[in-house]
This record gives C-alpha cells, sequence and structure tokens, in this order.
C-alpha cells in the first residue's frame, strides 16, 4: 500500500467543549501515513493513561483503524501537563465542513456553476447532483471499513483486513464531515475536480463489541436510539435503566445517519423520524432519471426498523456496496462529461487558514 502523505494540524482539545469546535494552534510538516499503526498493544496503552472525556476517539483513531483515504487521520496524542487537557496531532482537511458547504450552496444562483448543469430552486443552486452522489458514496465507503474492515482496490474489489473489530461512529452528522483537497491546495489536480469526503470526530464512536448506553445528536438519531433518548425527559429512571443495555447503537444506527445526511443535502430539510420510506424523493426539481438510483439508497438507508436497513458490505441481498458502484459509475461519468465543479461553488477552494 502506498504512503499517503498528508498535512498535519497541532490539534489541542481540552474538557471545556463550550466552542464545539478543536482549535487548530498551528501547521506542521508533512509526514507519511505510516508514522503510527494501529495496533491492539496501542490500544491498549490509550486505555491506560488518563485522556479526558474524549479518551475513546484516541483509541479508536490510533488503536484500531488503519488508515483510510475518507476516514480522518491521528497520527500521535501526548497527555498534556495541564490536567484534563491533551494534545493530539491530527490530519489537516483544508475544505471545511459539510455543514458549511451545504450553507454556502444555498447562497449560490446558477451562473455560479456555469457550465456545469444544476437544479434551481427560487433562482438559487440546489446541490450538483455529482456531489451528492460522491458524499453518498465515499461516506458508504467509511462505513464499510469501519464496519467490516472491507476497503475498495483499485481493481474495484472489496478486500477484508483481517481480525477487523467493528467500530461505530455513532454521530454521523453535516459538522462532522470534512472536505479534504489534495496537499498542493489545487481542486483541478483531483480527476473528478471533487474535494475527498472524511469522517471525522470519533469522540462517540465505540467497538460494536461493547456498545452500551446510547449517543449522537438528537435530531441525527435513529430512531431506536432516539426512543431510548426521549426517556430522559420523560422517566429518568427508566432512562437509567435503559441506557446501561447493550446494542442500543449498532452499525444500523451509522447506516441510518449516512442516509440522513446525504437527505438533508439534497432538501435543506432533516429526514422526519420514523416516517415510512416509501416514497422518499428528492427536490422535484432535480432530474428524476438522475437520482432514482440515490433516491433507492437513501430510503433503504433510512428505513426506520434497523433489521430493514443495509449492510456496508457488498452481500447480494443485504449490502449496500452493489448499488453504491452503481452510483459511483453514475458520478464519475458526470465528472467526465462536465468537467470539475468552478473554484466559486466550493466555501473554501483548496486553501487552507491557520
Amino acid at each position: 500500500m502506498n504512503s499517503i502523505l498528508s498535512r498535519l494540524a497541532y490539534v489541542h482539545r481540552d474538557d471545556d467543549q463550550s466552542s464545539g469546535r478543536d482549535k487548530v494552534l498551528r501547521q506542521s510538516p508533512i509526514a507519511t501515513a505510516d508514522d503510527f499503526r494501529a495496533s491492539d498493544d496501542t490500544y491498549e496503552r490509550l486505555k491506560k493513561l488518563k485522556l479526558g472525556s474524549q479518551g475513546e476517539e484516541a483509541q479508536i483513531l490510533l488503536g484500531k483503524l488503519k488508515p483510510h483515504p475518507n476516514i480522518i487521520r491521528a497520527f500521535n496524542i501526548e497527555p498534556s501537563h495541564e490536567p484534563g487537557r491533551r494534545l493530539m496531532f491530527m490530519e489537516y482537511c483544508s475544505g471545511g465542513d459539510l455543514a458549511d458547504q451545504l450553507d454556502h450552496f444555498a447562497k449560490l444562483k446558477p451562473r455560479h456553476c456555469s457550465p456545469y448543469p444544476v437544479a434551481r430552486r427560487h433562482r438559487r443552486c440546489l446541490v450538483p447532483e455529482v456531489f451528492l452522489l460522491h458524499v453518498f458514496v465515499s461516506l458508504a465507503e467509511a462505513l464499510a471499513y469501519t464496519h467490516h474492515g472491507l476497503r475498495r482496490s483499485a481493481s474495484g474489489e472489496y478486500v477484508e483486513y483481517a481480525n477487523h473489530e467493528a467500530v461505530i461512529h455513532a454521530e454521523i452528522k453535516p459538522d462532522n464531515v470534512l472536505l479534504r483537497w489534495p496537499t498542493n491546495g489545487n481542486p483541478t489536480a483531483s480527476p473528478s475536480g471533487l474535494p475527498d469526503i472524511v469522517l471525522t470526530d470519533f469522540g462517540s464512536s465505540r467497538l460494536a463489541s461493547q456498545s452500551k448506553g446510547t449517543a449522537g445528536t438528537e435530531e441525527y438519531l435513529a430512531p431506536e436510539v432516539r426512543a431510548i433518548s426521549a426517556l430522559k425527559t420523560i422517566n429518568k429512571e427508566l432512562y437509567a435503566q435503559a441506557h446501561r443495555n447493550p446494542n442500543i447503537v449498532t452499525t444500523a444506527s451509522d447506516i441510518y445517519q449516512l442516509g440522513g445526511v446525504v437527505y438533508e443535502l439534497s432538501t435543506h430539510e432533516l429526514w422526519p423520524c420514523n416516517r415510512e420510506t416509501g416514497r422518499l424523493q428528492l427536490r422535484k426539481e432535480y432530474p428524476r432519471q438522475t437520482l432514482r438510483g440515490l433516491e433507492k439508497s437513501l430510503a433503504w438507508c433510512l428505513e426506520p426498523k434497523p433489521t430493514a436497513r443495509p449492510q456496508a458490505t457488498a452481500h447480494k441481498y443485504t449490502g449496500l456496496l452493489g448499488g453504491t458502484e452503481d452510483l459511483r459509475a453514475q458520478r464519475d461519468g458526470m465528472a467526465e462529461a462536465y468537467g470539475a465543479l468552478p473554484k466559486r461553488v466550493w466555501s473554501a477552494p483548496g486553501t487552507i487558514h491557520v
């Protein structure tokens, strides 16, 4: 496997989360992706360190997950001399997050995307179809690895890592999806002109074999998780009892959040919890034939019952990846036909702000 060169950011984290974001203190030199290797020994060593309230993130990223293009890289962690604080070296993604990008799309007019054809609503641009497909395909690949240790090879086949332990992210939402441009900061350097989509913030993640209680932001919770979370305001005693139960948050919860994020990206609305998915449609302004495959995949991911949702595998009947390959081909065909989206489309077009 070739080493991946990535920019590093020196990230300062503490238990005070009032800002809602990690603070980038300075830019570090280029480093290779092999600087830190995930292993069971690393995981156990990190468990023994007093890393504060977000120690699980370091344990998962440094101890369980190998490098993946759609998952944020953590390179090292150092306990600080200040109580309750730690220093974590993580990859720096220069394209901002998906929430900012969604807000930026809402401000664009169709002429800003020319010559790329985009759907419009009230003289404003909807998110270009090629980007919707790109986000879905990229996040599906991220979950294929975290859930099942599957990684797509150059030949298009999925290879399974031996002895992989399933990891549940539990907090997939637009704020936790980053855009990463090539290291030279030039969007056109990417063959498709699209940034990499990177899943970040593993602060609520856990091994599937050790999943207990609830986690996540309320409006993005899967129905089965939200039902338990709602007990917090209804019956605290019952909530405390239920919160100790295992397997409330599962890999199926992540799949639901994947569907919810892409649905919000395409409609600027949250998917209503527990709504039946039989009539799920994206904005009518989109050409129906263009996104019909994506609609079917989203409807499957957003099924109210966890057992009715797909898995991030290539299984013929229950796997999401077969349909994802069709969406990948559709995305690549659009990129080849129309070229890269104009630079003004992006909220942070390959620039780095520190």
